[in-house]
Parts: structure tokens; sequence; C-alpha cells
């Protein structure tokens, strides 16, 4: 068993979905203050910004994990993961 799936299975899908919420609200707070600073502009991240950055990632691979374990669903995710970045790729190309 993975870490993720560890960490979900003691303390619960939902329960770490609003960890989700929470660290997202941190990381838009810490990218509001960065805009602010007009360090986004300049390609400099705070080191607060970095580490909130760090923290939605790792709740939200728990979470994906999780979601996608069953193969139905991984095919979903990829599918849409596809058609996500096609479409990126797109508009980079106008």
């Amino acid at each position: 068993m993975t870490t993720h799936r560890e960490m979900i299975k003691k303390f619960g899908f939902w329960h770490q979905s609003l960890i989700l919420i929470e660290e997202m609200s941190e990381l838009t707070k810490e990218l509001i203050k960065s805009k602010r600073r007009n360090e986004i502009e300049q390609r400099i991240a705070s080191e607060e910004l970095i580490e909130e950055l760090v923290d939605v990632e790792i709740v939200l691979e728990q979470l994906k994990e999780t979601i996608i374990e069953r193969e139905d669903r991984k095919k979903i995710y990829l599918k849409y993961r596809e058609m996500k970045l096609n479409r990126i790729k797109k508009l980079l190309e106008e």
C-alpha cells in the first residue's frame, strides 16, 4: 500500500478532500500575495508559495490515486487528460 493510500485509509477520502480545499485556498492566497508583490511577472516564487504548491500536489495525488485505482476510472481519467492536453497544444499552435 502506498503512502497516499495509507493516508486515505487512515483519515478518509472526504477528510482529505477537505484538506485539499484548505491547501488550495492557502495556495490561492500565496499566489495573490505574489501577484501583489509583482513576483509572478519576475518569475520569482516565494518559499511560502512553493510550500503551498507542494501541499496541494501531495493531497491531490492522494485523492487522484484513490479515484483512479479502478481500471475503468483510470481510462476515463486518461481520456480527459489527453483531451485537455490536446486542447492546450492547439491553443499554442494558434
